[in-house]
């Protein structure tokens, strides 16, 4: 759903040790801009995150956190001459 150009080429993933990595992902625009609160006057063009890693404890998934960590994440805007419709409430204020 947030990525663009995922394939398997670019997903190394070890479910037995809990730990994975997706390389070179180009997001999709439009969901992070759903998802994010941004004034209405600025757009997301590009999002580019060079890596994303996950590390789930299979074993204790109920006192350990989830981690994922994202090394580099590269996020271009504009502004806009017309304001851009507002995204309503955000999925995140929703689920909480």
């Amino acid at each position: 759903r947030f990525t663009k150009n995922l394939s398997p080429d670019k997903i190394n993933l070890s479910t037995l040790k809990g730990e994975g990595q997706l390389t070179n992902l180009e997001l999709d625009e439009e969901v992070l801009q759903n998802v994010l609160e941004l004034p209405t006057w600025l757009a997301i063009t590009r999002v580019y995150c060079n890596r994303a890693s996950i590390r789930i404890q299979w074993t204790k998934l109920k006192t350990h956190p989830i981690c994922l960590c994202l090394d580099k994440v590269e996020v271009e805007m504009k502004t806009c001459e017309d304001p851009r419709p507002p995204n309503g409430q955000s999925p995140i204020a929703l689920a909480s």
